[in-house]
């Protein structure tokens, strides 16, 4: 009886639940099917314009990167008549760099949340172990992989 009309115009597959893809209330199975189409077509094109803006902006953070360390103190200390070592040059410089821009971001994104009203949130996942996991995790790997990205845009 899964071909059989219930109550409201559905089929008993739909009622149940036991159809392939459900009928709308009042719609058919065609319908259905075309509304998740359109739905997969927006999400597909959404999707593929945050890739496109984000990997626009970080090939801008990578520029301004190199270019704030170009000018201003950077500049001296890097110059190669710095009295620095290169060891300082190459390596602390980057962690500093790296420091600045990860603090400036942190505060970026708390002044976001508090704008928004979630910095309750923020204490509660900190407090879960999987908060206290991701915070251990961006306290080692931070400075560690951005740091090593810095050094490979000075040489």
């Amino acid at each position: 009886m899964s071909g059989a009309t219930a109550a409201g115009g559905r089929t008993a597959s739909a009622v149940t639940g036991g159809g392939r893809a459900a009928a709308v209330a009042g719609g058919t199975t065609a319908e259905a099917l075309e509304g998740a189409r359109r739905h997969g077509q927006r999400f597909l094109v959404k999707g593929v314009s945050i890739a496109l803006i984000s990997g626009a902006l970080y090939g801008l953070y990578s520029a301004f990167l190199v270019q704030g360390q170009a000018v201003g103190p950077f500049a001296v200390w890097l110059a190669d008549t710095s009295p620095l070592s290169a060891f300082v040059r190459l390596c602390v410089l980057a962690m500093v760099a790296c420091a600045l821009n990860d603090a400036l971001s942190a505060v970026w994104a708390v002044a976001w949340l508090a704008v928004r009203g979630k910095l309750p949130d923020l204490g509660r996942s900190i407090r879960s172990k999987p908060g206290l996991v991701m915070v251990a995790c961006a306290v080692i790997g931070g400075p560690v992989a951005n740091g090593s990205y810095v050094m490979a845009l000075q040489m």
